[in-house]
Formats: structure tokens, sequence, C-alpha cells
């Protein structure tokens, strides 16, 4: 939450990778970062508006989501698996997946804190530098941060049968996921050694993971038709 596709994937060197591998790059912006509109109301969220994109390339895609993001992707995977033939969820760890509530309260309200009283929290100061860093505005990132609906419940998250690999570093405040991984019936999980939550994106382990996950098709399985989502 608070980068952009820029900040998170082109610059990391993600787009190059991935089309190395003869892999479409088709960039996804939560709402309110990198330019998307903020949320229009109670019925938008980055679930409806990812499960749109995805519709809109009639066929099944891989798709790599980071941290907001990864939880945005395990939402929609789960409302309508058919549209994914593989889904990587990176910076993601079991503690953000227990929130029953709408919204992250603290993040946003800390995000809205003006600039003079800086939070307690180093994960959240370092979120507003990303948010200034990437040139998103930090008002739009705390509407979206007040607005996220609660994440998929653990028995929702026991029923994918798409194939997931969880990256998460050993050092990212957001860990461990060891839970989420073994919940999915189809999961995978890749801890990476010496990373943060924000060196996550940059590190090489992750990306060597990701590519060693998306070119793993499992013999008789449908292709990706339309390349990769990153979000």
């Amino acid at each position: 939450m608070g980068s952009t596709f820029d900040h998170n994937w082109r610059q990391s060197g993600w787009v190059d990778l991935l089309q190395g591998e003869g892999c479409e790059v088709l960039p996804f912006l939560l709402p309110g970062h990198g330019g998307s509109p903020a949320l229009s109301g109670p019925t938008d969220s980055a679930q409806r508006r990812l499960l749109m994109a995805v519709d809109a390339l009639k066929g099944p895609v891989d798709v790599v989501g980071f941290s907001a993001g990864a939880v945005a992707t395990l939402a929609a995977v789960i409302e309508r698996p058919h549209l994914f033939r593989r889904a990587v969820l990176l910076g993601i760890g079991d503690a953000m997946l227990d929130r029953r509530t709408v919204g992250v309260t603290f993040l946003a309200d800390a995000l809205d804190e003006p600039a003079e009283n800086p939070p307690a929290s180093t994960l959240v100061r370092l979120i507003r530098q990303m948010v200034r860093v990437a040139g998103n505005d930090l008002s739009e990132v705390a509407a979206y941060a007040r607005a996220m609906p609660p994440p998929p419940t653990w028995l929702q998250i026991a029923n994918i049968d798409v194939p997931m690999l969880v990256g998460v570093g050993d050092r990212d405040e957001v860990g461990p996921a060891d839970r989420l991984a073994s919940t999915l019936p189809c999961g995978r999980l890749v801890t990476l050694r010496g990373v943060d939550h924000f060196t996550t994106t940059s590190s090489f382990a992750s990306q060597d993971a990701v590519l060693r996950f998306l070119a793993d098709v499992t013999p008789g399985a449908e292709p990706a038709a339309s390349g990769t989502l990153t979000c």
C-alpha cells in the first residue's frame, strides 16, 4: 500500500524479467494509487476492479500481488477462481488476514496526521515515506486504507484450488505466513532471507522464486491467456 506499479515492479526489473520469459505484463493499480481513481463508494473495491480487468482478458491469467495488492488478489481469486491460472502473494502475513473490520483504521489515521506528528510505528513511518517517494497523495491512500473490506476468511482460503505461491521476508513485520501457505490447498511458501517488507519486490530471491513458480506449468494445465497482472 502506498506505492505504484512503476515503483514496485518496473524500477525493480520485474517488467523486463517477465517479458524476457515471454509474458505480457499488464499493470493494475490500487484505487487512489498512481493516478488510479479513488474508491467511489461502498460497492467499489480493488477486488472488484481487478476482476473487471481480468474478465476483459477472456481467459485465465497469472497474477502477482504485493502487500495490499496481495490481499486484493486473494479475494479476487476466491470470488472467481476460473479467471486465474496461478497467483503469487508477496509481502502478506497471517496477521493481515485476521482483521474482520472494514478498513485499517490505525494506518489511515496515521497517514492523515500532519507531517510534524510522525507516527510511532516504524512500519507506518516507512509507508508514509513510500507514499511521498512514489508521488501518491497521502489523503487518497488514507481513504483507501480506511475503506478496505475485511480480507477473506480462513474457511474461504481453505477452499481455493488455484496454485498459489506465498512469499514473505524473514525480516518483514507482516510475517510469518505459515498458516496461510498451509491452509491453501495448492499453496507453497518461500521465506525470503534477509528481506523486509519494503525490499520484497527488489529482492533477487523473490524474483527468482516467482519466475520459477510461473514457469512450472503442470502437465495438462491450461496456459495463461493474456499474460501476468501485477498489483
